[in-house]
């Protein structure tokens, strides 16, 4: 856990250069999360050396957290013009909502037995957010709703 939470804040700085220097973040987090993806599916594989397990941990939590400051910019390019607080505040209650759902979840799968289905779980749901960025792209900065004339 400790080297997955310290490559993760080298990821978020990592991902900080990345999001200044690429045109298309959504395409380097879909990237981040597919390849993160692969990594947590290793983990799922009993017997494996604690060098790898160790290794696998920490290019996981360096891959999952490269992709905040993609996120970042991606909700500021399609969030409405005049709405980017909004836009962030909800997405931000998003990702409150999953920290409240998936300890439950992942809780439940380790009391009934099953570790390995908790690896299985995170790389698909990192697969799942690569289809939530995908539309991205066309997005971008949508227009401001119109003033209500009432």
């Amino acid at each position: 856990l400790a080297s997955y939470l310290a490559f993760a804040a080298l990821g978020t700085l990592f991902g900080g250069w990345v999001a200044d220097g690429v045109r298309r973040p959504e395409r380097a987090t879909g990237i981040a999360f597919t390849a993160a993806a692969a990594v947590i599916v290793v983990l799922a594989v009993h017997g494996l050396p604690a060098w790898l397990v160790l290794t696998c941990l920490s290019l996981a939590g360096f891959l999952v957290a490269l992709v905040a400051p993609l996120r970042d910019v991606m909700v500021r390019q399609a969030a409405p013009v005049g709405a980017i607080g909004a836009t962030f505040g909800l997405v931000t209650t998003g990702f409150s909502a999953g920290f409240v759902i998936s300890p439950l979840l992942l809780g439940w799968l380790l009391d009934h037995g099953h570790p390995e289905a908790l690896f299985w779980f995170v790389a698909l749901t990192s697969l799942l957010a690569v289809l939530s960025v995908g539309g991205v792209g066309v997005v971008r900065r949508a227009p401001a709703p119109a003033p209500d004339s009432r």
